[in-house]
């Protein structure tokens, strides 16, 4: 297409890019790692308002709450140091907000839930993690492996919201290779992790009121059931 040829952003990506259509319009967003954010159209030219600088690093991807037309829609951004910016599509941010941090060590990621209606905030803060809300409240929170798991992609988290308040949080360990399953009250599930060498697909069957999960360990692929 004219315009991509290709189009050069000069910095490094956070996360995969994607694309929104709205009121008849293509919006294509990219995230750099050091805050900047872009708003394209299908020429590859910047919206106005774009790009938004944050100026702050970012490694999460945005959170998208679509609505009607351009001005309704709403994305919410999480730097590292824990500030979240919520921003339209017509370049005016909405709100911002900083969460607490209890040390200069501390850093963050958001996690959406599987089908995108819903978010998380990871807090780590040197071996402790913390699941907070998308309201910034604790959750729970729990000891894992060394300060910096997260941010050295040696911890990843996954967010289910099934509805009714059936929640699980998935935290696989990729050095001891476990994923540890949580629910809503941060109880964890037959009291012992799976062996999972990565991140784990996980469905809900209502009728029967069982998780199904799909987990990769070693060179076995497997379909566990649990109860809930």
């Amino acid at each position: 297409m004219e315009g991509w040829t290709p189009l050069s952003l000069e910095g490094r990506l956070s996360s995969s890019p994607f694309h929104l259509r709205v009121r008849g319009k293509d919006f294509i967003i990219a995230v750099q790692e050091s805050g900047k954010i872009y708003v394209i159209n299908r020429r590859g030219e910047p919206y106005h308002g774009f790009p938004l600088a944050l100026n702050e690093k970012v490694y999460s991807p945005l959170f998208v709450n679509p609505g009607s037309d351009p001005e309704s829609t709403e994305l919410s951004v999480l730097t590292e140091k824990g500030e979240i910016t919520a921003f339209n599509l017509k370049g005016e941010i909405i709100s911002r907000e900083e969460l607490y941090r209890p040390s200069t060590e501390t850093t963050f990621r958001l996690y959406s839930d599987g089908l995108g209606k819903a978010y998380i905030i990871v807090r780590q803060d040197f071996n402790k993690l913390s699941i907070l809300n998308k309201n910034g409240s604790l959750v729970f929170e729990k000891n894992y492996i060394s300060q910096g798991a997260l941010h050295a992609g040696l911890l990843s988290v996954q967010y289910y919201d099934f509805g009714a308040g059936n929640e699980i949080y998935a935290i696989t360990d990729k050095v001891q290779e476990f994923t540890y399953l949580y629910n809503g009250a941060g109880e964890l599930f037959n009291n012992r992790p799976i062996e999972s060498s990565f991140e784990i697909g996980l469905l809900y069957y209502g009728q029967e009121n069982v998780f199904r999960i799909y987990r990769n360990y070693e060179k076995e692929f497997s379909i566990i059931s649990l109860p809930n």
